[in-house]
């Protein structure tokens, strides 16, 4: 059953005024709590809060880890940390990894000591004796025999600082 259009009119103007009555009441309501709010500010009568100054304390924390760094950066950083050790790069050695190393062969001094040949990615050959270092981390020559070169290396670990790893450059068949 179709609703004439004169009927949808009728109701639409029936329910208009519902309507209309329904908003100007909620603006009268919102009107009157303003209306008081105004007058509470022209009396001056609300009393505004007033921050308290916070104690003065001494922050003694400042060699404690950052709670605002995540711990893995913390690692990243470490790790890439150079290596403070006493300055000997002068030695063309310590530019190449010890990986890149080749241990060519070995030759024993008057005093009986071993003296190892070891030839660089590039191709030169350089005379090694006990005491000289090797590669960026500063790799000590620990000892020398006929078939190895055995070198303590110190690297930085992020938990437990800087540790020795014991290497070892075999004689290279090459």
């Amino acid at each position: 059953m179709k609703i004439p259009l004169i009927e949808k009119i009728r109701r639409t103007f029936y329910a208009l005024p519902l309507l209309i009555s329904a908003c100007s009441s909620q603006i009268d309501t919102v009107s009157y709590d303003l209306a008081e709010i105004h007058q509470l500010k022209l009396k001056n009568d609300v009393a505004l809060y007033t921050f308290q100054p916070a104690p003065h304390f001494q922050y003694n924390a400042q060699h404690l880890r950052s709670p605002f760094v995540p711990s893995t950066v913390l690692t990243e950083s470490a790790l890439q940390k150079p290596l403070n050790l006493p300055s000997e790069r002068s030695q063309p050695l310590a530019l190449f990894s010890l990986e890149s190393l080749l241990f060519k062969g070995s030759l024993r001094n008057a005093t009986g000591e071993y003296v190892a040949l070891v030839q660089t990615p590039e191709g030169d050959l350089e005379w090694v004796h006990r005491g000289a270092t090797l590669g960026p981390n500063q790799a000590k020559v620990v000892h020398i025999d006929a078939s190895k070169i055995c070198l303590v290396e110190k690297k930085y670990d992020a938990k437990q600082g800087y540790i020795e790893v014991k290497k070892n450059i075999a004689l290279s068949a090459k």
